[in-house]
């Protein structure tokens, strides 16, 4: 995150910060001449153009002061706190748990983007596998979210329908072929929110996106994560060759290889291998 719009970074001075700019020397100075003044001419003190001008002055210097206090206090935390972070970084503490209590919570928060979120966040890796594996889990899941649909336009009210428009639910109910491709139409729609919402999937990601395979294989849910591991294994990863072009149909994507293959299988549709 940018320091300038960090919300931990120094935005103002506290109260007692404010008023420490009182113990300054020079603000002593001029506090204890207009004390002098306002004794002198004690009711008509504050008439004085000297007492006016002492006051004017303190005003000013206290707000230089305190300007140059907050500056000061910024520039320690610019310098300061990002070795900290780095610090805690590679002690492996790990996120806040206010962070991920408020991922938690947020219910209106789809799953793809609370997923997002979630990979996006993660701290640095310890190694250097490390760290590749948690760039190229979010490069995949940033590529799979781009076809995720963030809403769309308001339905503006129609005045009258109109009495020639046929329904869509009568038209379904008198057009059986119509209901069922919308009936597969709706299923495709649910294994593929589930092929990036589940954490351990039982929908085969790779046989969803064939789009040659019967619409019973692409839509499959095995018994278990186990039983679909399996036929990942053999029906997938046992077939492919040294050379061979990979491609996760589901987020239109590119693998480089059968290890990317895998990584992307496990970080981004819960297929584990």
């Amino acid at each position: 995150m940018t320091r300038w719009i960090d919300p931990n970074r120094p935005q103002e001075l506290t109260l007692e910060q404010s008023l420490s700019v009182n113990q300054d020397p020079y603000i002593c100075r001029l506090i204890a001449k207009r004390e002098k003044w306002k004794k002198r001419f004690q009711s008509t003190a504050t008439q004085q153009p000297k007492y006016q001008i002492l006051g004017r002055e303190i005003f000013n210097a206290r707000k230089r002061l305190r300007v140059a206090l907050l500056k000061h206090l910024q520039d320690k935390w610019d310098l300061e706190y990002p070795v900290d972070e780095i610090e805690r970084q590679l002690s492996g503490l790990k996120l806040s748990q206010d962070v991920k209590t408020t991922l938690d919570k947020n219910d209106k928060m789809p799953p793809i983007q609370k997923r997002l979120a979630e990979t996006l966040m993660t701290l640095p890796g310890t190694t250097i596998e490390e760290e590749f594996g948690r760039r190229n889990a979010g490069i995949d899941i940033v590529a799979a979210y781009c076809h995720f649909q963030e809403g769309g336009a308001t339905t503006q009210p129609h005045a009258r329908l109109s009495t020639q428009r046929v329904s869509p639910t009568l038209s379904m109910e008198t057009n059986p072929q119509l209901a069922a491709a919308e009936a597969e139409k709706q299923a495709l729609s649910d294994a593929m929110l589930l092929v990036f919402t589940e954490k351990r999937t039982t929908t085969c990601f790779l046989c969803l996106g064939e789009e040659s395979l019967p619409f019973e294989k692409r839509t499959k849910k095995f018994a278990s994560p186990g039983d679909l591991t399996k036929h990942f294994k053999r029906k997938h990863l046992a077939h492919i060759k040294e050379g061979d072009r990979l491609e996760c149909k589901v987020c239109q994507m590119g693998l480089q290889h059968k290890q990317h293959l895998q990584n992307h299988a496990l970080s981004i549709h819960g297929t584990v291998s």
